[in-house]
């Protein structure tokens, strides 16, 4: 994935894949982990602002002081 060019304190609204895997023993039968897999599973919308990125991270913050 290419990502764009941040600058900081840019708004930015990201669609990403959790690492979540719900499958595990006590969370969801067999139908609700079909269900949500079906449902896009683990893809997570966030909304904040753009502070920094790595190689591993975009990191955001989820409002900020009105001083800053």
């Amino acid at each position: 994935m290419k990502t764009p060019k941040l600058k900081k304190y840019d708004a930015v609204e990201i669609l990403w894949q959790d690492s979540n895997i719900p499958q595990q023993s006590g969370w969801q039968t067999e139908e609700e982990y079909a269900d949500w897999c079906k449902r896009a599973g683990s893809m997570v919308l966030s909304r904040g602002t753009y502070i920094s990125q790595d190689d591993d991270f975009i990191n955001l913050i989820g409002d900020m002081d009105n001083e800053t």
